[in-house]
């Protein structure tokens, strides 16, 4: 073990945090605490991560589970692709390992040594305001050395962040609304959702709604007064959402986008997974 290692070893052992996923050696529940912990933030994760193997326990009982169930259960959390992959890798995991996590040579304390790395970032080496009189590498970082410590890390500056404006019907016919299924792979892949899509220039958000609908299942509606505006942030955009109940008129569903649909009572609503942005206009509907 290298001089750098052993410190930084050292250090973890004094000022680590107690997490959930620390506290197992099982490699399913430390795969699943890895795949949540992508581009989420540990405090987000830590109640998620509890129920999902509450309801999940093992690596077979994923694997054997809907991938509808799954995805329900990773409601709220965001990158969905991320459940989508751990259900497949699961799946994988019982077909050709026999329901083992593959297992490499172990080196000297690898877990030990990359949970310290990871505890350093969080803890001490952080983006604003780095704590280096604390930091166990501080002797052998050169940043620190050279006094240009302010200058890290190098950020690029972004571009501006797209906004879209979006109208959502909530089509009402006998007592049931509309709830469509995205197509399993890409954004919110396998979700369900109120149809509805982009204003286009020059157009109400009242008529978008009634077009977006007409070209999505092929219904023709008449909305009602706007109910909610929604403002949602995804990774790479934002969006604006006028939701608008809906009266049936006529037509036959035919699906032009959505690969499934459902017409359910409000009570039944809570048994499907739906995105962030439908789930923060759902508790002002009323049934009917």
């Amino acid at each position: 073990m290298n001089p750098v290692q052993n410190e930084l070893l050292n250090w973890y052992e004094k000022y680590h945090r107690s997490l959930p996923w620390r506290k197992t050696s099982d490699p399913y529940r430390i795969w699943v605490s890895e795949v949540m912990l992508q581009q989420t933030r540990v405090q987000t994760v830590i109640p998620y991560y509890e129920k999902f193997l509450s309801v999940f326990p093992s690596l077979q009982m994923l694997a054997e589970a809907d991938l509808q169930k799954v995805l329900k259960c990773w409601e709220g959390l965001g990158y969905y692709a991320r459940a989508r992959n751990l259900h497949r890798g699961a799946q994988a995991v019982m077909t050709h390992h026999g329901g083992v996590v593959p297992r490499d040579l172990e080196e000297s304390n690898p877990g030990e040594f990359n949970q310290a790395m990871m505890e350093l970032g969080a803890l001490v080496c952080t983006p604003q305001n780095p704590r280096c009189n604390d930091c166990p590498l501080a002797r052998k970082c050169v940043v620190f050395k050279d006094k240009v410590v302010e200058e890290y890390p190098r950020r690029i500056r972004k571009a501006p962040i797209p906004e879209y404006r979006i109208a959502v019907g909530v089509i009402w016919k006998d007592s049931r609304v509309l709830i469509t299924q995205r197509k399993p792979e890409g954004l919110l892949g396998g979700l369900w959702e109120f149809p509805g899509g982009k204003i286009q220039n020059g157009e109400t958000p009242s008529n978008a709604c009634i077009r977006e609908i007409k070209e999505e299942v092929n219904l023709v509606v008449e909305t009602e007064k706007r109910v909610a505006r929604i403002r949602h942030a995804y990774t790479h955009f934002k969006i604006v959402m006028d939701v608008f109940p809906c009266i049936y008129r006529n037509g036959k569903i035919k699906l032009r986008g959505p690969v499934d649909y459902r017409w359910i009572r409000l009570s039944e609503i809570d048994r499907f997974p739906f995105p962030g942005a439908n789930r923060k206009f759902i508790p002002l509907l009323e049934p009917r």
